[in-house]
């Protein structure tokens, strides 16, 4: 897996993340604490980080 494609995974992972949360507010349903969020999206970022490290 290439850099771009990692970045690619991740950009992907975020959108969804913050897909979720829009779709969560437009249903009416308890939305995603805004620390809950930037803390799965920095876990995501972390992932990606470690997952390019292993790779060089």
């Amino acid at each position: 897996m290439s850099s771009l494609q990692l970045l690619q995974l991740t950009r992907h992972a975020v959108s969804y993340t913050q897909l979720d949360v829009y779709k969560r507010q437009e249903e009416k349903l308890q939305p995603i604490d805004f620390f809950i969020r930037e803390r799965i999206i920095h876990q995501i970022f972390k992932a990606a980080k470690s997952i390019k490290d292993n790779m060089a």
